[in-house]
């Protein structure tokens, strides 16, 4: 769950979410929708909570108990809508490279939390996914980029999105947690060629949305954190996302891999809002079984909120160190690594941002 570079599979036999103890990581926004859509249902504010509304002129000063790691940060007008807000900046990179964009947070401490934010995701949104093979001959041999390459079981195959002296990269190559389908004789289908790829590796498609934790993030404290993100949604291919959640207990420890929570993101949202809430709750003791975890989201146009995770027997420990006013959600980060990167600029805003101690009003 530490913040940092991407890690390979050179073995899994199996489709699944990346570990936590991997690594968990972030995502970004950029691109105007060619018209301005209407913004989403508004939510009533929640009593006692601590709202950020930049659309509305608030800025990242502190206040009651929240405040931002970077206060300076430039908050700008959505192009497509024409509003003020929070952005999140990712850089394109080349297949197997990743980018960061991450606004850390101190929240009011408390035995639980609900995070809710709004969240406008680019017109350009796709959700990237590369699968790395150890070719050396495939540039001599004059393998291109667009070339449609299929494994050793003659039927799966993948598009090559970049390649170096070193191999190439297949974009949403089918079976490609699959050694047995990738390791050994491909085959060029566009230049009738063959080769033999020596070697598979994979970087993670999951890209961080919110952490939250109590005493230090992750592995390094002794209490609890739990982390949000996104997977690639393999039904859907680039354009659509799952909303994953994962946590570690501390200590090294990662109890909880990430669960699948459904799709988030579907090809028509980019260019729309999505209003999402995010609750955890420790465990009445430390190694209990109890403490819980939730998420909703709420599509722009959509009258009603859906629940994408109720998880209600994770162990989320206390910290066990400290004046008990600490020992408490406490910290936090907004958006993070994105493992699978972009091809181009992508750049996500977040225009509200709300933190209660108490279920919001405006949930079910």
């Amino acid at each position: 769950m530490p913040s940092h570079p991407p890690c390979r599979s050179q073995k899994s036999p199996r489709l699944v979410l990346t570990a936590l103890s991997a690594c968990l990581v972030s995502c970004g926004d950029s691109g105007s929708a060619s018209t301005a859509p209407a913004e989403p249902t508004q939510w009533p504010a929640t009593p006692g909570a601590v709202i950020y509304d930049f659309s509305k002129g608030d800025s990242l000063a502190s206040r009651d108990g929240w405040s931002f790691a970077d206060p300076g940060w430039k908050l700008e007008t959505i192009s497509a809508t024409g509003e003020k807000a929070l952005p999140f900046r990712y850089p394109g990179v080349v297949p197997g490279e990743y980018g960061m964009s991450e606004m850390r947070f101190w929240m009011p401490h408390g035995d639980k939390f609900w995070i809710s934010f709004r969240w406008h995701i680019p017109a350009n949104y796709h959700h990237r996914h590369d699968t790395r093979l150890e070719i050396p001959l495939a540039s001599r041999d004059g393998w291109q980029l667009g070339d449609t390459v299929v494994g050793t079981d003659n039927a799966s195959w993948g598009a090559i999105s970049q390649q170096d002296s070193a191999g190439i990269f297949l974009r949403f190559a089918l079976k490609s947690m699959y050694n047995e389908v990738w390791n050994g004789e491909v085959t060029n289908r566009t230049r009738g060629k063959k080769a033999s790829a020596l070697g598979r590796s994979q970087w993670p498609a999951n890209n961080k949305l919110l952490a939250v934790w109590a005493d230090e993030y992750s592995a390094r404290g002794t209490g609890s954190t739990i982390v949000w993100g996104t997977d690639l949604d393999w039904a859907s291919g680039e354009k659509g996302s799952l909303l994953t959640v994962g946590y570690s207990v501390g200590g090294l420890t990662v109890t909880g891999a990430p669960a699948n929570g459904g799709v988030l993101i579907r090809a028509q949202d980019a260019g729309k809002w999505i209003d999402l809430v995010f609750h955890g709750q420790f465990s009445s003791a430390n190694g209990k079984r109890d403490g819980v975890i939730g998420s909703w989201y709420r599509r722009q146009g959509e009258p009603t909120w859906t629940q994408a995770h109720d998880i209600r027997d994770a162990d989320l420990n206390r910290p066990t160190a400290g004046a008990d006013s600490l020992r408490k959600w406490q910290a936090g980060y907004l958006m993070g690594w994105a493992n699978s990167g972009y091809d181009q600029t992508t750049v996500f805003h977040i225009s509200r941002i709300e933190h209660s101690l108490a279920k919001p009003t405006f949930l079910p």
